[in-house]
């Protein structure tokens, strides 16, 4: 969805939820309100609607205009928000291409994770299944429940546990 005020403000007007249009576009409600206030509307308790507050939105949007202007910030305020915004109705990046790079970003992130940080299930399958020794080790009780524990929840045989574990120590300590 191309982040178009006056696509927000109709959409709002017909009963799209705030926090929904917000969470679409990847800001807060808040920001979504100011910048719909920046661009000119504001919002009508009585109506519970947004309206314009000059004659060209009024016409562009087929609601009469208020006339209404919401000048609230100072000028430490305007400083502020001029050198930090992020999320402006004109900005480089439409919501589409947002959510591309995030998309992008968290591939990238899964390809790059360390060893010790990929899923566990994952190192299960990287196992060697055909070369096994059986041996018997002695551990303390406690480690033993907490074991048996770990299996049962994640379904994981104990030996792929302890060989995930062991080489995981390996690794670190270059045995």
């Amino acid at each position: 969805m191309d982040f178009n005020v006056l696509d927000v403000v109709k959409q709002m007007n017909e009963g799209t939820k705030i926090d929904d249009i917000a969470a679409v576009l990847g800001i807060n409600r808040k920001k979504l309100s100011k910048l719909i206030k920046e661009n000119g509307f504001n919002y009508s308790q009585s109506t519970r609607t947004w309206n314009p507050i000059n004659e060209e939105l009024a016409a562009a949007t087929d609601t009469p205009a208020t006339g209404e202007k919401n000048v609230k910030s100072t000028s430490r305020k305007a400083a502020k928000e001029s050198d930090n915004s992020s999320h402006s109705l004109h900005g480089e990046f439409t919501s589409k291409e947002i959510a591309i790079l995030r998309s992008i970003i968290k591939d990238y992130s899964k390809e790059n994770k360390p060893a010790a940080f990929t899923s566990l299930y994952d190192r299960v399958l990287t196992l060697n299944k055909e070369d096994r020794k059986r041996k018997t080790i002695v551990i303390d009780k406690s480690i033993g429940e907490r074991l048996d524990a770990f299996k049962k929840k994640n379904k994981i045989d104990k030996s792929d546990v302890l060989e995930i574990a062991l080489l995981m120590f390996f690794e670190k300590y270059d045995a």
